[in-house]
């Protein structure tokens, strides 16, 4: 099997994040996303792999050149952009005569390749499209004999894609026989295709499918299950997979599980503009702190949450674990310790003597951790002042205390 990640987008959306880094190669945890889409083609006994390239192009080059799969990995550059469709008959000299796998190059997902393949191989249709269902993305009209008929918020006719009424969003669509899913950016296409795309110039590759819908050539669906599937084009899409893909590299470390579930909860938050939420999964939590994407280049909130708290944590401060750091997006992996505020403690007591108590636990918790942090901290682990001053109370602390809770 030889496969394409279609990866010539210019990443719009997710600017200023793709203004020096190309799409594929933002990190999702501790890879880019280009490298797991490569690790993933190798794991389901991919042979060969050719990526076409546009925006910073170069730089995807430098990448691939570096690294070392210990299969063929070449890059296609396209002057012009080409589209979906240009793009596969673009790299015709790379295809044999069995059929390829094409994936996107903005999309995370464990889904099974090699079982989409073998689904393929048993059926025989023209193209397989792995679809799934997604309610925002839903637009593919599939028959009761699981194949394609058209794409679009319509409806289409039994001839071709021409459409008669609305779509329902759920998966389904009553009495017609028809259901309605959302393409997953994943297929397998027999090399008979190519003969259908046309020459140097720019084509999607749904337009294509749609003129073989017409003539009855055999585009397939397969539903094939997946644990997660996101579409990292947009900033939100790309928030909820690298959240995804944090959480679940740490709680995999000790017991790794195909179907482990991920569940979410909000947590109230701090009195600063970050947000807070606990991951469970098998009995485990942990909680992600989320400070947003980093302005600029230069030292940001997150940094500075980060390298004090493991500062605080190496000098034997209790504070939280720090398991993993997301600098582009400002998320941070911690260690669960609860969420049990002093406030509520101390609004349980009815004895004086030992709300003082609690009072003076916490005092010397502050203390102690004051006099270990200390010693051996580094300024330059700070974020907005090296040091924290009169004027620094004044301005940022006393002023933000009449803003958010007098006024």
């Amino acid at each position: 099997m030889k496969a394409m990640i279609l990866a010539a987008g210019l990443g719009t959306r997710l600017r200023p994040l793709t203004e020096k880094t190309p799409k594929p190669l933002l990190p999702l945890t501790d890879r880019p996303l280009i490298d797991v889409l490569i690790g993933n083609l190798i794991r389901s006994g991919c042979e060969a792999v050719v990526i076409n390239t546009h925006h910073l192009a170069s730089i995807i080059d430098d990448f691939i050149r570096e690294k070392s799969y210990g299969i063929p990995v070449h890059t296609v550059y396209e002057p012009r952009l080409l589209d979906t469709g240009g793009a596969i008959k673009n790299v015709e000299d790379f295809w044999d005569d069995r059929p390829f796998l094409v994936i996107n190059g903005d999309i995370f997902t464990d889904m099974d390749l090699k079982g989409l393949y073998a689904v393929h191989l048993k059926d025989k249709p023209w193209v397989t499209m792995a679809l799934h269902n997604h309610r925002d993305f839903n637009n593919v009209w599939v028959d009761a004999a699981g194949r394609i008929r058209g794409f679009g918020v319509r409806r289409p006719c039994p001839a071709d894609s021409a459409g008669l009424e609305s779509p329902p969003v759920d998966g389904s669509d009553g009495n017609s026989g028809f259901r309605i899913l959302a393409f997953t950016g994943i297929q397998v296409i027999d090399p008979r295709v190519l003969d259908l795309i046309p020459a140097d110039q720019p084509v999607g590759i749904i337009d294509v499918y749609c003129g073989m819908i017409r003539r009855g050539l055999a585009v397939k669906a397969c539903l094939h299950p997946a644990r997660y599937w996101y579409d990292i084009g947009t900033l939100d899409g790309y928030h909820q997979a690298v959240l995804e893909g944090l959480v679940r590299q740490v709680f995999e470390q000790d017991t790794p599980a195909d179907d482990a579930h991920i569940t979410w909860s909000s947590l109230k938050g701090d009195g600063s503009d970050r947000t807070w939420r606990r991951a469970a999964c098998r009995g485990a939590t942990l909680v992600v702190a989320d400070h947003g994407p980093s302005p600029d280049q230069g030292t940001c909130e997150a940094d500075a949450f980060v390298g004090i708290g493991r500062h605080l944590r190496k000098q034997g401060v209790k504070v939280p674990r720090i398991y993993e750091y997301h600098r582009p997006l400002g998320l941070v992996v911690l260690e669960d310790l609860g969420d049990t505020h002093l406030q509520d403690v101390v609004s349980r007591e009815r004895d004086t003597g030992r709300i003082a108590d609690h009072y003076h636990r916490v005092i010397d918790a502050l203390v102690f951790m004051a006099i270990l942090g200390a010693k051996g901290f580094d300024p330059a682990l700070t974020y907005q002042t090296p040091s924290y001053d009169r004027d620094l109370i004044l301005q940022s602390e006393a002023r933000y205390f009449c803003d958010a809770f007098l006024n």
